[in-house]
């Protein structure tokens, strides 16, 4: 059958007001995990929701990790990528991090080649090897494409001259 249905969950503290903004769950090991919450400020957070137990909790994660909202978060080779958002000190910013799901490590991800400029409010997908990230916000809207290579992490523009592709912010592909 196709029916929604609500699903009671526990594992909570009685005062946490989690809030998603732009967030992506990612489902992983039959678990959903949600990086990143907002409330008066922006934490560098994850949390998982077992789907069999209906049980949250929050991870144990160790390294560094620029906290950011309406970021992007893709699922490759057992680690999430996170790429952009827009961070406390209200920069927006293009750097991109892999969280290891083997060690619960957060790391920066040192990239080359033609680097997006910074933003949020962006779509991304996973085609392959390749991270890409459309569209987003910084101070305008923005109409370009960009894909980075996971097995070198090398990005690299896309080009999308000629097409009928037009600003946006806030979309999903």
């Amino acid at each position: 059958e196709n029916n929604w249905t609500n699903v009671v969950t526990s594992g909570l503290p009685s005062n946490y007001m989690p809030k998603s903004y732009n967030v992506s769950p990612i489902y992983y090991n039959n678990n959903l995990y949600f990086y990143s919450r907002r409330q008066s400020i922006v934490y560098a957070e994850i949390w998982k929701l077992d789907t069999t137990t209906s049980t949250w909790s929050k991870l144990n994660t160790t390294g560094t990790i620029v906290a950011s909202h309406a970021n992007s978060v893709i699922l490759y080779n057992d680690c999430l990528y996170i790429f952009g958002g827009k961070r406390n000190d209200n920069i927006y910013t293009n750097e991109t991090y892999k969280f290891d799901f083997t060690t619960n490590t957060f790391s920066h991800v040192v990239t080359s080649g033609s680097k997006p400029s910074g933003r949020y409010q962006h779509a991304c997908c996973l085609n392959g090897t390749d991270m890409i990230i459309s569209g987003g916000y910084s101070t305008t809207r923005k109409q370009d494409t960009f894909k980075l290579d996971l097995t070198n992490n090398t990005w690299s523009e896309i080009s999308t001259t000629n097409s009928e592709y037009v600003l946006r912010n806030g979309h999903k592909i």
